[in-house]
C-alpha cells in the first residue's frame, strides 16, 4: 500500500487528542506513532509495537536526538519544579508588589519584556516565559492566547537575530 490517504491523519489526530486529554505528551506520542506503524503494516498492532520500539530505539541511538530531548525535559522539570516550590508565586508577588503591573497593558509588556530578556533558545523562552506570564495574565483576564501570540513573536525572531545562543550555530 503506497498511498494510505486519510488514514495518514489519523496517527496525529490520536496522538493531539490524547496529549490534551491525558496531558502525558510522551505517551500520547509514542500511542500515535504506534497508530502510525500499526497502520503501515496491514493494521497488526504486534507488528505496530515492535517497529515503534525500534523508531524510538533508533531516537535515542542518535546523541543529538537525545540531547534534545533530554534538555527539554530538564527544562521542563526546573520550571515544574520552580512553580512547586513557590518561586514563580514569589516572582509574580515581587513583580505586583513592586507596581510594576498595575494594567492589563503593562502585563503584555512584562510578557514581551520576559520574552526579550531569555534568550537561550526559543522554546526556552517561550516555556519559561510562558509558566511566568501566565499568573499574571490570568488574574488580569488577558486570554492565553494573546500571551501565546506575544510570546511567539518575541521569542524565535529574537533567538535568530541574536548569535549567543543555541540557535548560533546555524
Amino acid at each position: 500500500m503506497d498511498s494510505y490517504g486519510w488514514l495518514s491523519i489519523l496517527p496525529p489526530l490520536l496522538a493531539i487528542f490524547l496529549a490534551i486529554k491525558t496531558k502525558h505528551v510522551y505517551l500520547s506520542l509514542t500511542l500515535g506513532i504506534w497508530l502510525g506503524w500499526t497502520i503501515m503494516n496491514n493494521w497488526n498492532p504486534l507488528t505496530g509495537a515492535i517497529q515503534t520500539v525500534d523508531a524510538l530505539v533508533g531516537v535515542f541511538a542518535n546523541a543529538d536526538s537525545t540531547r534534545v530531548v533530554l534538555f527539554s525535559a530538564m527544562i521542563g522539570a526546573i520550571i515544574t519544579f520552580t512553580q512547586y516550590s513557590g518561586g514563580m508565586k514569589g516572582f509574580i508577588n515581587w513583580v505586583v508588589g513592586r507596581g510594576l503591573v498595575k494594567t492589563r497593558k503593562s502585563a503584555g509588556l512584562l510578557a514581551l519584556f520576559l520574552g526579550f530578556i531569555i534568550f537561550i533558545e526559543a522554546n526556552i523562552c517561550v516555556l519559561v516565559s510562558g509558566a511566568v506570564s501566565r499568573p499574571i495574565f490570568d488574574k488580569m483576564r488577558i486570554s492565553r492566547e494573546k500571551l501565546a501570540y506575544i510570546l511567539d513573536s518575541t521569542s524565535a525572531p529574537k533567538c535568530i537575530i541574536i548569535p549567543l545562543n543555541a540557535w548560533g550555530a546555524y
